[in-house]
């Protein structure tokens, strides 16, 4: 998982769909979700938001991989 700076999105794994997530941390709503089809299990994630990137680690496979931009749903 990763907050924003300002504390209003949460990023997550989402394994059952191998997706991440971003949930609304104020309507407790998923705003976005894009899929990491490649990733079974997703690790750790951090995020980068001056560049506005997600890099997310995984244990299987062994991988390390980023997503940018980070988009969400209007």
């Amino acid at each position: 998982m990763a907050i924003s700076r300002d504390g209003k999105k949460l990023y997550v794994n989402l394994t059952g769909p191998k997706e991440v997530g971003v949930v609304d941390l104020d309507t407790k709503k998923l705003i976005a979700n894009w899929p990491i089809p490649e990733a079974e299990t997703p690790n750790s994630m951090v995020l980068d938001e001056p560049n506005h990137r997600l890099f997310i680690a995984t244990r299987k496979p062994p991988k390390f991989s980023y997503s940018t931009p980070i988009q969400e749903k209007s």
